[in-house]
C-alpha cells in the first residue's frame, strides 16, 4: 500500500515537472538558448532509466492529453493541444514566429552599431544571422531527436509514439494540395522539425530490414487514401492484390520508422520547399495583371468601367504588397 502511494506521488511530481518544462517551452520558443536548455532538461528526464524501463516516457503516454480526442481534427489542433508538441515549436519562419530572427538582428545591431551600414556589411550581418539561427535550430533538433528516441527505445511507449507521429501524417495530408487552408495544417517549422527527427531515426536503419511491401498492407500507418489511383491497376485489382499479399505476423519497427520518415519528408520538406515557388508564381501573375491594366489605362480611363478597373488595380497592388512583405520577412535558413 505504501509502495503504491509512494509511486503515485513520484508520478505526480514527475508530471508536474514535465508540464512545467513544456509550459516554458511554449513561452520561450523565440529564445533559442532558453528553449534548448529546457529541451536538454526534458531529454535527461526522458532518458532516465529504472532497469529496462524509462519511467517518464512510460508515464507520459498514459496521460489524457498525450493525444486527446479534441485535437484529432486537423494538423493545427494537434500542434496546439498535444502534450509533447511544444518541443517542436522553435521555427525560423516568419509565419510561425518572427521573433527568433528579430532577436538575432537586434543583437548584431547592438554589437555593430558603430560600423558603417554598407551593402557589404549588411550582407555580412545577413550571413551571421543565418549561421547563428541554423546552429540554434540544429542544436534544438538534435535534442528533439534524443527525446523522441527515448520514447522509441522504451518498449512500453514505442507504439504510443508511433501513433502520435502517424496522426501528424494523417492530419497534414492536405499540405501537398495546391490550395491549402493554413489554419488546418501544422506550421512549416513544426513539420520540418518532425522531418529532421524522423530522418535521424531512420538514418542508421539497414534497408534490408525494411519490408518493401509495407505501403500495401491494409493497416499501415501512412494514411494513404485507399481509393487513390495507382499505376497499372484498378481499385478492384489492387484490392485483390492487397488481400493476397503475404503479410508478416508482426510489422517490425525499422519498417514503420523508415516509411514514416519518407512520408513526413514529403509532407514537411517537399511541400515547404514548393511554397516559395508557388508564391513567386502568384507574384509574377500579379505583376503581369498590374502591368496589363496600367498599359491599357488609356483605353478604359474614360469609359463607364473605369472605376471598376481602378478598384481592381488598387486591389492587385495591395495584394502584391502583402506577398512581397511576406517574402521580405521570411528567412530561408532552415
Amino acid at each position: 500500500m505504501l509502495s503504491s502511494i509512494d509511486h503515485k506521488e513520484k508520478s505526480m511530481a514527475c508530471e508536474t515537472l514535465v508540464r512545467s518544462i513544456l509550459y516554458r517551452l511554449r513561452q520561450t520558443y523565440s529564445q533559442a538558448n532558453i528553449f534548448t536548455t529546457l529541451l536538454s532538461l526534458l531529454s535527461t528526464l526522458c532518458e532516465s532509466r529504472n532497469g529496462n524501463d524509462r519511467p517518464v516516457c512510460t508515464y507520459l503516454v498514459t496521460l489524457n492529453d498525450w493525444l486527446p480526442e479534441v485535437a484529432l481534427h486537423d494538423g493545427k489542433s494537434l500542434q496546439r493541444m498535444t502534450l509533447l508538441s511544444p518541443i517542436f515549436y522553435i521555427s525560423c519562419f516568419a509565419e510561425d514566429d518572427i521573433d527568433l530572427l528579430v532577436a538575432q538582428l537586434e543583437k548584431i545591431n547592438e554589437q555593430e552599431q558603430d560600423d558603417d551600414n554598407t551593402p557589404d556589411f549588411s550582407e555580412y550581418k545577413e550571413k551571421q544571422i543565418r549561421s547563428t539561427v541554423q546552429s540554434q535550430l540544429y542544436t534544438a533538433r538534435k535534442l528533439m531527436h534524443k527525446i523522441v528516441l527515448a520514447f522509441f527505445s522504451n518498449i512500453s511507449s514505442r507504439n504510443a509514439m508511433l501513433e502520435y507521429l502517424q496522426r501528424y501524417i494523417q492530419f497534414n495530408i492536405k499540405r501537398t494540395h495546391l490550395t491549402v487552408d493554413e489554419s488546418q495544417i501544422s506550421g512549416d517549422g513544426f513539420m520540418l522539425n518532425l522531418t529532421f527527427v524522423l530522418q535521424q531515426l531512420a538514418l542508421p536503419i539497414d534497408i534490408e530490414r525494411v519490408d518493401l511491401s509495407y505501403p500495401y498492407y491494409a493497416d499501415d500507418r501512412l494514411s494513404i487514401p485507399k481509393d487513390q489511383s495507382r499505376l497499372y491497376s484498378t481499385q478492384e485489382e489492387f484490392r485483390i492484390y492487397q488481400e493476397n499479399i503475404q503479410k508478416p505476423n508482426e510489422i517490425r519497427f525499422p519498417t514503420e520508422c523508415v516509411y514514416l520518415a519518407l512520408h513526413i519528408s514529403h509532407l514537411g520538406l517537399v511541400s515547404t520547399a514548393k511554397k516559395p515557388q508557388r508564391r513567386n508564381n502568384i507574384i509574377r501573375e500579379l505583376n503581369s495583371a498590374i502591368k496589363n491594366l496600367e498599359q491599357t489605362q488609356g483605353t478604359w480611363r474614360q469609359t463607364p468601367i473605369a472605376a471598376r478597373h481602378e478598384a481592381q488595380l488598387e486591389r492587385l497592388k495591395a495584394e502584391l504588397k502583402v506577398k512581397m512583405r511576406k517574402i521580405g520577412n521570411k528567412n530561408q535558413c532552415h
